[in-house]
């Protein structure tokens, strides 16, 4: 239907799901990394390595949420633009009576004139 914004509500929920996720994979790898009793410069460089890719992960998972932010806002724009839209039609349904009686005045004046 038009105007339905359930999909996009759901997909806005799948990247914020995907979003925790990837936080809480990047922090238990990080967790790890930390964890590891590897001491000497290479077990230092393998942490610093995880310690950036983890910042990445972070990094990525920011956009998922902005992402998310992005399809909300889209979605309460369709939303707000439905409710304009059911307002204005039922404006116009509920003018159409008095327009109708004066169209009807119009036509007996037309009809009084033209006698």
């Amino acid at each position: 239907m038009y105007g339905d914004t359930s999909r996009i509500r759901a997909r806005s929920a799948a990247l914020r799901t995907a979003s925790a996720t990837l936080r809480g994979q990047a922090g238990a790898a990080g967790a790890r990394a930390e964890a590891c009793a590897w001491s000497s410069a290479a077990g230092e460089l393998l942490r610093s390595r995880v310690r950036s890719l983890v910042a990445e992960l972070v990094q990525h998972a920011r956009a998922l949420d902005a992402a998310a932010d992005a399809l909300d806002a889209h979605a309460r724009a369709v939303d707000d633009a439905v409710a304009r839209i059911t307002a204005a039609g039922q404006s116009a349904l509920g003018a159409a009576p008095a327009l109708r009686a004066g169209l009807a005045r119009v036509a007996d004046g037309v009809a009084t004139v033209s006698r």
